[in-house]
This record gives C-alpha cells, sequence and structure tokens, in this order.
C-alpha cells in the first residue's frame, strides 16, 4: 500500500525568484558586459543560470548549476580563433582550407553539441545528484543535420515540381492564387519537416539523458509532432491575411507610382508619409502572429513530451501549461518590456518561469535516485564544445 501511494505521490516545481533580485544581477551583468567590451558576458550568463537554479524547488530540494565562466569564455576564444581562420581563408581565396574547415564543421558540429549537452547537464545537480548527457556522435548526425538536410531537400524538390506543374498565370487574380497555394503549401512542408525533426529531437533527448544512476526514456509520436508543428503554421495565416489586407492600399500605391515614373526615393517618401500608421500596424500584428505561433508550440510540445517522459521504471512526469494563459503571458511580457525600454525583463522572466514552474510536476518516489561516478571527460573537442549553449525548446 505504502510503495502505490509513493508511485503515485506528485512533487509539484516552485520558482521562488523575484524581479526585483533578477533585476540587480541583470543589469549588473549588462554593465559589466559593456564596460568589458562583451568578455564578461560568459560569467553573465553563468551568473544568471545559477540564480535560476538556485530558486527551483522540487520536493524541498532546490536545483544548483556549477558551470564556470572561464571554461565557456575558453571555448568561445578557441571558437573565434576558428572563425578566424575560415575567414582569413576565404579572404585569400583558398578554397582547400576552407572547403576542408566548412566539411569538418559539418561533420563536427552535432558532436560539439552533444559534448556541449553533456557538460551542462553534469553541471546541473539536484540534491547533489548529477544530469548527464550521453548521445552516439552517428545518432547526433543525424538528427541534427542529416535528416534535416535530406527533408529541406525533398521538399524543396516537391515544392518546385508542384511550381513547375502548374499552369502560368495568364491573370493577376491567378497569379495571386498561385502565390497563395504556393505560400500554404510550403508552410505545410516545412512544419512537417519540423515536426519529424522534433520528434527525432525529443527521442535523442530523454534516451541519451540521465540523473544518477536512472535513465529518462519516452515514447514520441511523429504525427504527433507533425500535427503540433503544422498547426503552428496554419495559426499564421489569419495573421498574413490581415497583413495583407491592410497593406493593400500600399501595394496599390507602388503600382501607380511605378506606372507614373517617380523614382524609388520618391515612391519611399510617399509610402512612409501616408502609411506609416499601417506600416506600425502590420508590425505590431507580425509580432502578434509569432507570439501566439511560440505560445501554441512550446505549450503543445511540452505538455506533450513531458507527459511522454518516464526516468527509471516507475517516475512520470506531467506538464499542464494552458495554450491562452501561455499567449496573455507573453504578449503582456512582450508589451511590458518594450514600454519600459527593456527594464522590466527580469521581472516578465521570473514571471514566464514561476508559471511554468507551477504547472510542472514528477510524479512518483525520489528516493531511491542516487549520483553516477561519471567523469568528465577532457580533449581539444571538449573544451572547444563548451561554449555552445543549445537550448532545448521543449523542456
Amino acid at each position: 500500500m505504502e510503495l502505490e501511494k509513493n508511485a503515485d505521490r506528485r512533487h509539484a516545481f516552485i520558482f521562488h525568484g523575484k524581479g526585483s533580485e533578477y533585476f540587480r544581477i541583470w543589469i549588473v551583468n549588462i554593465v559589466l558586459t559593456v564596460i568589458t567590451l562583451g568578455i564578461y558576458l560568459p560569467w553573465a550568463m553563468v551568473r544568471t543560470r545559477k540564480y535560476i537554479c538556485s530558486k527551483t524547488e522540487l520536493s524541498g530540494a532546490f536545483f544548483s548549476y556549477h558551470a564556470k565562466g572561464s571554461v565557456i569564455f575558453v571555448s568561445w576564444l578557441l571558437l573565434l580563433v576558428a572563425y578566424v581562420l575560415f575567414a582569413v581563408a576565404l579572404a585569400n581565396k583558398s578554397v582547400v582550407v576552407g572547403s576542408t574547415m566548412a566539411l569538418l564543421l559539418v561533420l563536427f558540429l552535432p558532436w560539439l553539441i552533444v559534448l556541449s549537452l553533456r557538460y551542462q547537464a553534469l553541471m546541473t545537480r539536484i540534491n547533489d545528484v548529477r544530469f548527464s548527457f550521453n548521445c552516439a556522435p552517428l545518432r547526433a548526425w543525424w538528427v541534427m543535420l542529416g535528416c534535416p538536410l535530406l527533408l529541406i531537400f525533398v521538399c524543396v524538390l516537391m515544392l518546385f515540381g508542384c511550381l513547375k506543374a502548374m499552369p502560368s498565370p495568364d491573370s493577376l487574380n491567378s497569379l495571386i492564387a498561385s502565390v497563395i497555394i504556393g505560400g500554404l503549401a510550403a508552410l505545410i512542408l516545412f512544419g512537417i519537416i519540423n515536426g519529424i525533426c522534433l520528434a527525432m529531437w525529443m527521442r535523442m533527448f530523454a534516451d541519451s539523458s540521465s540523473l544518477g544512476n536512472l535513465r529518462f526514456s519516452a515514447l514520441i509520436n511523429t504525427k504527433q509532432c507533425v500535427k503540433m508543428s503544422v498547426l503552428s503554421n496554419m495559426i499564421l495565416l489569419p495573421f498574413i491575411a490581415v497583413i495583407v489586407k491592410i497593406n493593400a492600399p500600399i501595394f496599390s500605391e507602388v503600382t501607380l507610382s511605378i506606372m507614373s515614373g517617380l523614382s524609388q526615393p520618391e515612391i519611399e517618401a510617399n509610402i512612409y508619409a501616408n502609411y506609416s500608421g499601417v506600416i506600425l500596424t502590420s508590425y505590431l500584428v507580425y509580432f502578434m502572429a509569432i507570439l501566439v505561433s511560440i505560445g501554441y508550440v512550446f505549450t503543445a510540445l511540452r505538455n506533450y513530451f513531458w507527459s511522454a517522459l518516464k526516468l527509471g521504471d516507475h517516475i512520470r512526469f506531467s506538464s499542464t501549461l494552458n495554450f491562452p494563459q501561455m499567449v496573455w503571458i507573453l504578449i503582456s511580457n512582450f508589451v511590458l518590456v518594450m514600454v519600459t525600454c527593456g527594464l522590466a525583463y527580469p521581472w516578465a522572466r521570473v514571471r514566464f518561469l514561476r508559471y511554468t514552474a507551477s504547472h510542472s510536476e514528477v510524479i512518483g518516489s525520489l528516493d531511491d535516485i542516487q549520483d553516477s561516478d561519471e567523469a568528465m571527460k577532457s580533449g581539444v573537442l571538449t573544451v572547444l564544445s563548451r561554449g555552445l549553449i543549445v537550448n532545448i525548446p521543449f523542456i
């Protein structure tokens, strides 16, 4: 009976951060980064993550983050040296050196990202138990580069074939119809690509992650990820229609101006003078569309991934983010940050973190989790990788 009770025990995440506390950290980070011409940025990033982890509680325990800014700084220096060598090779038209470096980047970038994820995981702990991330290089290359490039190539061929098969437009209306059909097909196809890649990322991330002596796992349905990705693109359509409608007078003005023989500077001056309000409104609608789409896809992917995730054999996860609430938080935070010229960013981020934490739970007993004896790897690639901070959109 006690085992069943522990198996269903729910542990809620709680974020104890405050906007005023984070503001002091944030403003000092900005000042020091500006004064040092960007050199302090790695330490600023570490300081921010340490604060967020130290304020996140799970079942009475707080997370901790142990990375060092100097380690990330050295990685950035090495990456800068590699970039300078590549730029010099291009400037000197050294095809062999430039091509070799580009090929090495394609071959090793996924492995560098894996090593970076492993470093960030090992630097994150709860109850002195470390996370870890171990993924086979070939699988990482296929998930991060091979499969996406292949899918993009196939979809581009499909779009090109559809365009070739369509009859040439013989009027303005048929041209507009062709553009609409082509745009809709592109949104759907790239939504499918994104969904397939996200499903592969979810499987790889779950199967390669561990907490102490327990490994994560997840049963991910590719069709579900494709459906969410395509729908996030379809959400953009009403906003695109609004932007096209309110900009119709500008299109007409440009057409008439060209027919009248006006120069490009004159046309631009007329548009800014007569339609500045329309342009501003278009930008607002555009940002609204992006925030609504991001709010949906983040909410849907996170809820789905967490519901599919397991730790060991008995520990499950739950995420109950709400789409309308998430959109409201994103839009209101965006407005707040814009109105305050960025000064309200710490309060906006704390608000977002507090909401996501309050809708996240771990289900099961956490008593059997023990730390592993996994050692930190060394080597040039390991040192080089630690500056690649990768954000995962579904955790």
